[in-house]
């Protein structure tokens, strides 16, 4: 067993940068104790670094867990794990699985059914602002138009529509995330002057 690990560059390259397990944006190679040492666990790419199993298949990691990726069974509005099937509607038509992943005590369900698409495939609406968001934000493949939620076909006014409707988003995303830092300095100023006003109040009941 090596004491050095690292993440195959074609993994990172591609599952990695879907995968709820990823934690920063640089693949690093790193010493196996730095998986198990609290004081290290920002500086390793993968939460489960040391455990998952990416260098089994050239491209795919088997511990794949993937973000609210549009276009699966995860986020179909039909998927359920404790339904016949995993699925509320009647028949699955060309099911395919999409992905390789995680596999735990419920194989069939979380390392294929979820991982699978069918013809029937509709976004959860639970599921379409993070949706939205995570693939704004490069989290999940931007495979479909954000503000009709619809799949992005190979017609090139439907991909450019698209394209726009991503400039759109990330546009709004950034404007999202600047106001909340606003706020968020605002609410450290006020927080510093309150404290300095105590200490300074404090300061002269205790001179007087």
């Amino acid at each position: 067993m090596s004491d050095i690990l690292r993440i195959p560059d074609d993994v990172w390259e591609g599952r990695c940068q879907w995968c709820i397990h990823r934690t920063g944006d640089e693949n690093r190679t790193v010493p196996r104790f730095w998986t198990v040492s609290g004081a290290h666990a920002k500086d390793i790419p993968c939460r489960i670094m040391g455990i998952c199993r990416c260098d089994e298949i050239p491209g795919e990691c088997k511990s794949f867990s993937p973000n609210h990726i549009y276009g699966i069974c995860a986020t179909c509005r039909f998927n359920n794990s404790f339904h016949e099937g995993f699925c509320t509607r009647d028949g699955q038509p060309n099911k395919r699985q999409v992905y390789i992943g995680q596999g735990y005590a419920k194989e069939a369900y979380w390392g294929v059914h979820r991982l699978s698409t069918c013809d029937n495939y509709s976004p959860d609406p639970m599921w379409i602002d993070t949706m939205r968001r995570q693939a704004a934000e490069g989290r999940i493949p931007r495979n479909f138009n954000p503000e009709t939620m619809k799949p992005i076909g190979e017609g090139f006014a439907e991909t450019k529509a698209a394209m726009a409707a991503w400039e759109s988003a990330e546009e709004a995303l950034k404007r999202e995330k600047a106001s909340l830092e606003a706020a968020r300095m605002r609410k450290l100023a006020e927080d510093t002057a309150k404290a300095t006003g105590q200490i300074a109040g404090q300061m002269t009941f205790w001179e007087g």
